[in-house]
């Protein structure tokens, strides 16, 4: 079958052997007007067709040139041709690949043919016995006619300056081994062919000239016979897409509309060069590149082609190289994403025909990969990056998975993959996920997937016989109330340990938070609602607390946690003062967004407080500033303070500021003041360095309480015009 014209045309392939020669002329694929002209002539068979000559079908009314070389064409595909005049008087029947038959066979140009005559040149034999040079010394044979003899003699499997001592039947065993049996146009170019997926490229062989320099010295002719600006086109916007229209009308001071009709123009005189009979020596040349360079690579790979051919061509490196482009436009190469195919789709005949070769687990083989891509004529060495190139691949095992939309559905496939519970390490690398806190938060979302351990494991719900963990306290309050709602701590510790892997200091740990209550004889039970304890603190001896005028008042340290909007754990003491007991939560609205107080009453670690992100991205806040956050009934507020800022001030300013006092307050009190926010309360005498520094040392706050001594102290008022400048205060 031939893919000629997207049409299907009927083939000896198609034709059982003995029914050729007995079919009708009708069923070719022959044009109209010769197909009128044989039914009117009475031609009714192929094998009537086949014993006329050249001669006798020129006889027939409107019968043509043109005509007679379709004819030729049909009756090739089918293993005949048309007789010669020769035979025709001697009765003999000749070879269209054997030396020893016409020269009529090659279907040379008028000019070509009737040079050789001219010369005494009959047969095929005395043509594969001379060499270019005397070719060259014959009238009116150029290097064209040349040229054109090499591709007739190449498609025949000849060529010239065979060995004079090499036996005619060895030379017709030759010709036999390559004689066309493909379906395509012989003088269409085979660049002009339409690429099949199967990777088959139509080849030539070429012999009789040093490689590379006549064809590549006859398209270099012809491109020089192109106008500069035209060739400015060429080479910046139809070989390849350096400038845009913008560009190029502005380098030749035209329109941008100009320059895309000079574009249009030059396109379909190429291509009706490369698909004319002038165009065989860039047709050749597009067929080896074809050949050598398969149907994709990168395009870090097309200069190296370049390189080669520079390296073995006759011509200026500048000139080679558009040469060259020419060529690879001619071979129909595009350049996309960095890299240059030939195929139309090529992307999706690949996922396509990968896809189909993945197994029951969606594994693709190196094999089979290798198999399907050579069928799609991509090189061995370009395979891998090709795939890699697709995006619908990953690696794993030296072999590839396919690419899922999603993080989850990602997952579910490896898990499917290994047939095994996995934990959240070991799936990270392959699933495309940041971190493994948000995987873990994806896949305890999903119900697609379960958790198994303590340590992560995570493993599809539908596979039987794996119980699911759903936290060290939600497994203790199981435990206890299949017991009956009292379990012994070493029945606890023992179950956990073996079930899930907890360790056992862990279980203790957590049956020390506010949800659990021991009984008298020692056993561990689960309190109701109503029965939550009720925690009291000390706020005075919580470090990073203090109440300001009536408000309290929290430092918190900016760190990556909290850039990253994780939350963080809260001394009792602040939940206390906040209103959040064990089971309960509070809810702060800040000028950005929410700040959540929440006490879980399994938490072994206490109360927290949600993301501050919101608040610390708006005010532009850094590892290492600090964020105050002023507490009212319903409403937070949230200022900050930078800590390159406070490098530049004293150590008393330092203070003032990490407390979140306001530089307004009287010169002469602000011992006081820093007292009071503490809770500090004056007796006999008033507050002095003394007192602060012995209360900070109680709040465990030593990096503030070295600040009241250092001796690098600056004067108060100068430590107070710092704070006006610091705080923003007029």
């Amino acid at each position: 079958m031939s893919v000629v014209g997207h049409r299907r045309i009927v083939g000896v392939s198609d034709v059982e052997s003995g029914e050729v020669s007995s079919l009708l002329v009708s069923d070719l694929d022959l044009p109209a007007r010769a197909s009128n002209c044989f039914r009117e002539s009475g031609i009714k068979y192929l094998h009537q067709l086949a014993a006329l000559t050249e001669a006798d079908l020129l006889r027939l009314p409107n019968f043509g040139q043109k005509s007679l070389v379709q004819t030729r064409r049909v009756l090739r595909r089918y293993g005949h041709r048309l007789r010669t005049e020769e035979e025709n008087e001697t009765g003999t029947t000749g070879n269209i690949g054997s030396v020893g038959t016409s020269i009529d066979l090659l279907e040379l140009s008028r000019r070509s043919s009737g040079s050789l005559k001219q010369a005494g040149i009959q047969r095929v034999e005395q043509l594969t016995r001379m060499n270019a040079a005397d070719l060259l010394g014959i009238a009116n044979l150029g290097r064209k006619s040349l040229w054109e003899i090499e591709i007739a003699l190449a498609a025949r499997g000849l060529s010239l300056g065979m060995e004079r001592n090499e036996s005619e039947h060895d030379l017709t065993a030759r010709s036999h081994a390559h004689i066309r049996t493909s379906d395509e146009e012989p003088d269409c170019p085979p660049c002009a062919v339409e690429n099949v997926p199967d990777g088959n490229t139509p080849s030539i062989e070429v012999s009789g000239y040093e490689e590379g320099s006549l064809p590549e010295l006859i398209v270099s002719e012809y491109l020089s016979r192109i106008p500069t600006r035209e060739q400015a086109v060429l080479r910046n916007r139809v070989f390849t897409r350096k400038l845009t229209l913008a560009q190029l009308a502005k380098q030749f001071n035209l329109t941008r509309e100009r320059c895309r009709q000079i574009e249009e123009k030059l396109l379909r005189t190429l291509n009706k060069y490369v698909r004319g009979p002038d165009g065989k020596a860039v047709s050749l040349l597009a067929n080896l590149a074809q050949a050598q360079l398969g149907a994709a690579l990168p395009s870090d790979s097309i200069e190296g082609y370049r390189a080669s051919c520079v390296r073995s061509s006759q011509l200026a490196e500048e000139e080679c190289r558009y040469v060259v482009d020419f060529v690879l436009w001619a071979a129909q190469y595009a350049l996309s994403e960095g890299w240059w195919t030939r195929v139309r789709d090529l992307e999706a005949l690949s996922n396509a025909a990968l896809q189909s070769r993945q197994d029951e687990r969606g594994w693709l083989s190196p094999a089979a990969a290798r198999e399907e891509l050579s069928h799609l004529d991509i090189r061995d060495e370009y395979q891998e990056q090709w795939i890699s190139n697709l995006g619908t691949f990953v690696r794993q095992d030296d072999g590839w998975l396919p690419v899922t939309r999603t993080i989850p559905d990602r997952v579910e496939q490896l898990l499917r993959y290994f047939g095994k519970p996995m934990t959240s390490a070991e799936l990270l690398p392959s699933s495309g996920c940041e971190s493994e806190r948000s995987l873990r938060t994806r896949l305890l979302s999903d119900e697609r997937f379960k958790r198994t351990s303590r340590h992560a494991h995570f493993a599809l719900r539908e596979w039987p016989g794996l119980a699911e963990y759903s936290g060290i306290t939600d497994e203790l309050v199981d435990e206890i109330s299949r017991l009956g709602g009292a379990a012994t701590v070493q029945h606890l510790v023992k179950t956990l340990s073996e079930r899930f892997g907890v360790k056992p200091n862990s279980v203790i740990q957590y049956l020390s938070a506010p949800m659990f209550n021991r009984t008298p004889d020692g056993r561990v039970i689960v309190r109701g609602p109503e029965e939550m304890l009720q925690v009291s603190a000390d706020p005075n001896a919580c470090p990073g607390l203090y109440n300001i005028e009536g408000l309290w008042t929290v430092r918190v340290e900016v760190t990556s946690g909290t850039l990253r909007g994780s939350g963080r754990v809260l001394n009792p003491a602040v939940a206390v003062v906040l209103g959040c007991q064990p089971g309960q939560r509070r809810v702060f609205k800040s000028l950005r967004d929410e700040v959540v107080i929440s006490w879980p009453p399994g938490s072994a670690t206490g109360p927290n407080i949600g993301s501050l992100k919101p608040d610390a991205a708006a005010l532009s806040a850094a590892i290492g500033d600090y964020l105050l956050l002023t507490f009212r009934s319903k409403a937070v507020g949230v200022r900050l303070l930078r800590a390159k800022d406070l490098a530049n001030e004293g150590p008393l300013a330092r203070l003032i500021c990490l407390i979140g006092l306001s530089s307004r307050l009287p010169s002469s009190n602000y011992w006081s003041a820093i007292g009071t926010a503490m809770g500090l309360v004056e007796r006999s005498r008033p507050l002095d360095a003394d007192d602060i520094y012995a209360a900070l040392m109680r709040r465990n706050e030593v990096s503030l309480a070295e600040l009241v001594y250092d001796q690098t102290t600056a004067s108060k008022q100068g430590v107070f015009e710092s704070l006006e400048g610091l705080l923003g205060l007029p």
